[in-house]
């Protein structure tokens, strides 16, 4: 039998149920950066990148640092989503405010309509701290903090929960019901527990989501 919208939603609030593995942050130079910019150079050599911090990224991260809701139109290969990880992890490793704030699911990734989408996102922030635990290929625990990312034809696993991000790649180019579908999902959680809504996509067919915000 193929799973049910009652088994999803099973399925994620099992995830955010279970105990986290005892683990100590290898990485205490990241502990205590209050700026981002810092963190994002510290994270360089951990990683062996250079990625420069640029002017766009700033100012996203001045956004990010005024409003929960923003909404990023994008030329492709620029680098928003690397952005977007990295001040998730950021924000996830540099104190304990979200780890004290999360009920289940602290970060919720709404990616493309098919699972290779959401294990790739997910790979690339497990990348970014390779000595992490090992977790399912949807599911990364930093500092505490849950994150799980869900395919767009699955975001109803995503009810129920109480996130404080939510970020969709690429959503101008999801299926027209599933835009709308994600869009409903996330927008229900701001009386809930006023998360960061994030919307970061290439613009794609008229009449989409991107030209309706």
């Amino acid at each position: 039998m193929k799973p049910t919208f009652i088994d999803d939603i099973d399925e994620a609030k099992k995830i955010a149920s279970e105990p986290e593995e005892p683990y100590e942050a290898d990485y205490p130079e990241l502990r205590g950066c209050l700026q981002f910019e810092e963190y994002w150079y510290k994270l360089n050599k951990i990683v062996g990148k250079d990625l420069p911090f640029l002017d766009y990224e700033r100012e996203m991260s001045e956004d990010l640092s005024e409003t929960k809701h923003l909404w990023v139109k994008k030329c492709a290969g620029i680098g928003i989503t690397e952005h977007m990880l990295r001040w998730i992890s950021w924000n996830c490793i540099k104190d304990d405010v979200w780890k004290k704030r999360q009920i289940d699911i602290g970060v919720i990734l709404i990616t493309g309509p098919n699972i290779e989408l959401s294990i790739e996102i997910i790979r690339r922030l497990k990348a970014l701290f390779p000595d992490l635990p090992k977790t399912k290929e949807t599911v990364l625990i930093i500092n505490g903090v849950k994150i799980k990312a869900f395919p767009s034809h699955h975001v109803s696993s995503a009810h129920g929960l109480n996130p404080i991000v939510v970020l969709m790649e690429e959503g101008d180019l999801f299926p027209k019901n599933q835009q709308y579908e994600a869009r409903e999902v996330a927008e229900r959680y701001i009386p809930k527990t006023n998360p960061w809504i994030i919307w970061v996509s290439t613009a794609y067919l008229p009449g989409g989501l991107f030209e309706s915000i």
